[in-house]
């Protein structure tokens, strides 16, 4: 018997694969652009000079990456001539989407990141995470991603910002977390409320002009891509919304408890990498379930370990720890939702009930323990 095998991306969708990468590329380019902008004008020429020359390294790695390995990999009898090889590899290189991979890595780094960081990070995305696994569609963790950890958990004491007077102060992350988010709120009575003035208020936080890694100056931005891709059908909206909604309840109910007021759900959700990786990483068709119900209960669990490391651990962002473990579960989520129909609507509705239900139960038992 033969049996049929197919690989992600599992898209339903009237647009071609390339029309939807196309469309997330042009989402991407134009959430830089607004990070460009807001540099310039926040922290100077140098700074974006720097930012841009991240990313332009970033882009011409990641191709090279793809281009050697593809020609030292490729089976040279079947290619005899030049234009054989040529046309093989420039094919293989456009179908593993280096841009994409290379534009999410670099906006997620720091703005001071030096450059060798950069290709090494990226090196290590597109090779051992990407095309190792067999190039896009095979990998079973987030490239950009896995590059971004490396890069982080490698270089610890370089991965920060380095540039003089422009972006070495503190972030609204940083010092949240050095405070432990005001748990033992008594010790931090207006803490968000200095907080979220020192930095000039939310409409600092959600416009860009504040320090930060590049992806975290363009927060309204992302919010239009967020709009304009949900128009197109090239992301499910489902992920972004239930994994943001599912911190901003767990933290409004936890800031109640700690006499905080509604500034904690927002100051949660609007600090650190939530909202890119909410609508760019969290929404990547290969290394996320197959169906809504499994990339809702995704959504809901991706939320509970994100608000778990970046509360009770020394981690300050969480975020891209987080979505690494999750990777290794959607095997696992798949295995007991691809399956199911329309006619087990009430068991798919009562199966994200359960799963937000036990989110609020494990971040809560870590909050007991914790104090």
């Amino acid at each position: 018997m033969k049996f049929l095998s197919k690989h992600s991306p599992f898209m339903r969708n009237a647009n071609t694969t390339q029309e939807i990468l196309n469309i997330v590329l042009f989402s991407l380019i134009f959430v830089l652009i607004w990070s460009f902008v807001n540099i310039y004008f926040v922290f100077g020429t140098i700074v974006l000079l720097h930012g841009i020359s991240m990313v332009v390294v970033s882009c011409i790695f990641a191709i090279l990456s793809h281009v050697f390995f593809h020609f030292f990999t490729m089976k040279k009898e079947n290619y005899k001539d030049s234009k054989a090889k040529f046309t093989y590899i420039y094919k293989k290189t456009k179908e593993g989407v280096p841009i994409i991979t290379a534009l999410i890595l670099t906006m997620c780094l720091p703005l001071g990141t030096p450059l060798y960081v950069v290709i090494v990070a990226t090196i290590f995305a597109e090779i051992f995470v990407k095309l190792m696994f067999g190039g896009f569609g095979f990998n079973i963790f987030n490239p950009a991603l896995s590059g971004f950890i490396f890069a982080v958990i490698s270089f610890s004491s370089i991965v920060s910002p380095y540039i003089p007077d422009a972006i070495t102060s503190s972030t609204p992350l940083g010092i949240m977390n050095g405070t432990n988010w005001g748990i033992g709120a008594r010790d931090y009575p207006n803490l968000i409320h200095n907080v979220v003035a020192l930095f000039g208020g939310y409409s600092n936080m959600i416009f860009g002009t504040m320090p930060g890694a590049i992806a975290e100056n363009a927060r309204f931005a992302i919010i239009l891509a967020f709009i304009y891709m949900g128009y197109k059908k090239v992301i499910d909206i489902f992920i972004p919304i239930f994994y943001i909604g599912t911190i901003f309840i767990v933290t409004w109910i936890l800031g109640i408890h700690l006499g905080f007021g509604i500034e904690y759900p927002t100051t949660h959700i609007l600090t650190g990498a939530i909202f890119f990786a909410a609508v760019f990483m969290a929404t990547d068709p290969v290394t996320n379930p197959i169906n809504r119900q499994g990339r809702i209960i995704f959504s809901i669990f991706f939320a509970t370990l994100t608000m778990i490391l970046r509360l009770f651990s020394n981690h300050n962002e969480a975020v891209g720890y987080s979505l690494l473990l999750m990777n290794t579960c959607v095997p696992l989520i798949d295995r007991h939702t691809a399956n199911v129909t329309m006619k087990d609507l009430n068991k798919k509705k009562l199966s994200i009930v359960i799963s937000m239900a036990v989110s609020f139960v494990v971040v809560f038992v870590f909050l007991f323990f914790y104090q």
